[in-house]
């Protein structure tokens, strides 16, 4: 697993464990990240985009040329 980021989130992750919370348990996760200048062509072979419906075309411009030919994109949009 990989987090691919931009901007203040991504300085946030690169900062520290991701941190989760759900039902009165808090848990500091460690997880790689990285920007997407930073991925190698054809190193992802999955790729799950969670970001608002606005910024979907931007993250997939961004993730293009990491993309495995016959990748799995999934997305999810608030």
């Amino acid at each position: 697993v990989m987090l691919v980021a931009r901007g203040r989130r991504l300085a946030a992750l690169r900062a520290g464990p991701l941190r989760i919370e759900s039902y009165g348990s808090v848990r500091d996760v460690p997880v790689p990240s990285c920007a997407s200048s930073e991925l190698g062509d054809g190193a992802i072979g999955m790729a799950i985009c969670c970001v608002k419906t606005n910024g979907l075309d931007a993250a997939l411009y961004d993730v293009r040329a990491a993309l495995q030919p016959g990748a799995v994109v999934l997305t999810l949009q608030n």
